[in-house]
């Protein structure tokens, strides 16, 4: 790339933060896949996160550097429990200089993180290529994790067994809470889930309670699907957003029950298309997937490694010093 067409690079502004719903938006539109994560998401609309350098979270962006200007390239900073997340996001069509683009804004954002303290740096890149892969190469961040977005169309009417019930608000948290976090006693985002966390979903106007699902059997909460529609996309898709099973009854085909009461529910609501998002490592739910007819249409990487301040002790591929 010719040195007066680098990318322009800067802070993002609380005034950026349209211009970059818009390019994610186009970007969904194109691939039919979400950019960003849901709470990466939600935190560039929070105009008091954009406006405060010191809440663990920063943002940068990529802009042309002639006219036509406009911003082509996002890189999105988090402070998540012990560790950094760092999603990167370059338009598609500026695919050829993703290279170049995604090296100037991980300069950025790593000279930060370096001045912050540094520490454990999970890269996000989605569906990447020798570039990206060679990108993070360059940061010394090495391929750790696999997060597969899953697809179906549901072309027939969907056949359900289970007599389930809708989640109710200020009434079911706890007691999904605690089923979720049986279900997933170590998942890297799933487990831990707080009433906090869970309130954030309720407040937000995607969510239904209707499309809340929970299976109740000898007195006891064994399972639950929560659904979510995506109206943000045209057509509509519906998501399988959290299916959980207490471990007590795993392996009796009561995933695949709720799975398929789940779909039922998103077809009923006008759904043609449903995603999920698993993780590569999990292979029991992935058979699940795969034998009920979902197929692996997006995968996201995450590159994981270490920063750390100069003079500070280099820490091993486990973050031993």
């Amino acid at each position: 790339m010719d040195e007066e067409r680098l990318p322009r690079i800067r802070r993002l502004m609380p005034e950026d933060v349209s211009g970059v719903m818009a390019m994610l938006s186009e970007i969904t539109e194109m691939k039919g896949q979400l950019p960003l994560a849901e709470e990466k998401w939600r935190e560039l609309q929070d105009s008091t996160l954009n406006a405060d350098s010191q809440s663990g979270y920063f943002s940068f962006l990529a802009e042309d550097p002639s006219p036509p200007e406009g911003i082509h390239g996002y890189l999105h900073v988090r402070k998540s429990r012990s560790r950094w997340e760092i999603a990167l996001v370059v338009h598609p069509s500026h695919a050829k200089t993703v290279k170049e683009t995604g090296r100037i804004l991980l300069e950025q954002a790593t000279t930060e993180i370096i001045e912050q303290g540094g520490g454990e740096v999970q890269l996000w890149i989605t569906d990447p290529g020798p570039n990206e892969d060679g990108l993070a190469g360059q940061f010394h961040l090495e391929p750790s994790r696999d997060l597969y977005q899953m697809g179906k169309v549901l072309a027939t009417e969907v056949s359900t067994t289970l007599p389930t019930r809708s989640f109710r608000p200020g009434h079911d948290e706890k007691l999904w809470l605690e089923l979720n976090n049986r279900a997933f006693p170590s998942h890297p985002e799933q487990s831990n889930w707080t009433l906090i966390e869970l309130l954030q979903r309720e407040a937000e106007e995607w969510f239904d309670p209707h499309g809340f699902l929970l299976y109740e059997a000898d007195d006891r909460l064994q399972g639950a699907c929560w659904t979510k529609i995506h109206r943000e996309v045209d057509p509509p898709v519906g998501e399988i957003y959290v299916l959980s099973v207490d471990p007590a009854y795993q392996g009796h085909g009561l995933g695949r029950a709720l799975l398929q009461e789940g779909l039922a529910w998103l077809q009923r609501s006008g759904m043609r298309k449903v995603i999920l998002y698993v993780d590569g490592s999990n292979l029991p739910a992935f058979e699940l997937y795969r034998k009920n007819g979902f197929l692996i249409e997006h995968v996201t990487k995450v590159y994981r490694g270490f920063l750390v301040p100069e003079g500070s002790e280099e820490k091993d591929s486990e973050g031993r010093s």
